[in-house]
């Protein structure tokens, strides 16, 4: 039967065939059970939070190894008993050891393993640390347990974006107090600039100095928690800091050898 002697097939008959195709293709993983939608999620959920308390166990297990094999035979375990690649292995004793480090998390996990993944994939070191002692928004952990895994990712997007803004603020806060600083070495460029006279160098100089204890003074008041916890931004100052370190100890030689000669 050639294309124009087909049968038309009605919009009814069409859903009922690609129901049947439907069912044939989902036959394998179904095991004969019909479809009920609250099962399926239920069942993902339990699952999800067994592969996350099976990495935490086995992180533990892989750590005993790791401590009581030498590095060798580690490996070679690694490859041969368990056909993983060594990254791997370290991945899961990672997050294992930052569960045991994080009490009030990892007793948290014992329950909400799939909340808790979740958490240490979200949340940097700090981040961690704060929710550690503080909570989140002011609640701990406990207060979260009937939270769907879903809504706890979204809260956490949350968590993050307003840490995010706080670090935000505080490098803006550095950056205003280092024009601050750029103004007043301008000031002190124009202090120098006068006649040379002993007088006019002892001015330039004291300036120099209440300006350097100033600078001193701020920097050993700085919070450094959040940038800590961002490590692009902690980058961007050690950086800065290092060129200032150099910056000052070069002029500092440039002036010494010029008072010795």
């Amino acid at each position: 039967m050639g294309k124009k002697d087909e049968v038309p097939v009605g919009e009814g008959q069409q859903k009922h065939l690609d129901d049947v195709r439907r069912e044939w293709a989902l036959q394998p993983y179904t095991d004969n059970l019909p479809y009920d939608r609250q099962r399926v999620v239920s069942e993902c959920q339990f699952f999800l939070m067994h592969m996350a308390a099976s990495k935490f166990e086995l992180g533990k297990r892989l750590m005993i190894l790791k401590e009581q094999e030498d590095f060798q035979t580690f490996g070679k375990i690694i490859s041969d008993e368990f056909q993983m690649q060594k990254s791997a292995a370290y991945n899961y004793i990672a997050f294992t050891k930052k569960c045991m480090d994080l009490s009030k998390i990892k007793t948290f996990g014992e329950k909400n393993w799939s909340k808790v993944l979740a958490l240490l994939n979200t949340c940097s070191e700090e981040d961690l640390k704060e929710i550690e002692d503080n909570g989140i928004n002011g609640q701990i952990l406990d207060e979260y347990d009937g939270m769907s895994v879903r809504e706890f990712k979204r809260l956490l997007t949350q968590y993050k974006n307003k840490a995010e803004k706080i670090i935000g603020k505080q490098v803006d806060k550095l950056e205003a107090k280092a024009k601050k600083l750029d103004m007043e070495n301008k000031e002190l460029r124009a202090v120098i600039n006068k006649d040379g006279t002993p007088d006019s160098f002892k001015e330039a100089f004291e300036t120099a100095e209440d300006l350097f204890n100033r600078a001193v003074f701020i920097f050993t008041e700085l919070n450094l928690t959040s940038v800590n916890g961002d490590p692009k931004l902690r980058t961007k100052y050690q950086n800065r800091i290092k060129r200032m370190h150099g910056q000052f100890g070069l002029h500092c030689s440039d002036i010494m050898g010029k008072l010795n000669g």
